[in-house]
């Protein structure tokens, strides 16, 4: 359990990041065009600019939104171009996974998804296990 989980963690992080590279693109390329129309099922995605301030957020109201300049990844990616953080909810149970790239123009693009914790999947495991000890 404890090697899948690593496992699949390490693949979650690879792809958000490949994920993060290719939205920082299309910003880059069309600006707050590019947030249209675009299906962003289980991912939130914000844009931040040089400052700190919130451009752009899909999960909430920009207004009302704090300076995300002390943010670990928006440093990071601030920085050296690229960062990535994981921060843990334990009002939620989850990990949620952070990526962060700095963009031309000075701003940088986050992207972030939950990370299921290790209860989480062994609980998705329960049934198919179940069902492999009555078969047996």
């Amino acid at each position: 359990m404890g090697i899948s989980y690593n496992y699949f963690s390490g693949l979650q992080k690879r792809q958000l990041k490949n994920e993060t590279e290719i939205a920082a693109r299309g910003v880059a390329l069309s600006g707050i065009r590019y947030f249209e129309n675009l299906g962003t099922d289980g991912y939130r995605i914000t844009w931040i600019d040089a400052e700190g301030n919130i451009l752009y957020d899909n999960e909430a109201d920009t207004s009302k939104m704090e300076n995300h300049l002390e943010r670990e990844e928006v440093r990071l990616a601030l920085k050296e171009g690229y960062g990535e953080t994981t921060r843990y909810s334990s009002t939620l149970a989850d990990k949620q996974l952070y990526a962060a790239k700095r963009l031309p123009d000075g701003s940088v693009l986050r992207l972030s998804i939950v990370q299921m914790a290790v209860w989480s999947l062994l609980i998705g495991f329960v049934q198919p296990i179940g069902i492999v000890i009555v078969i047996a």
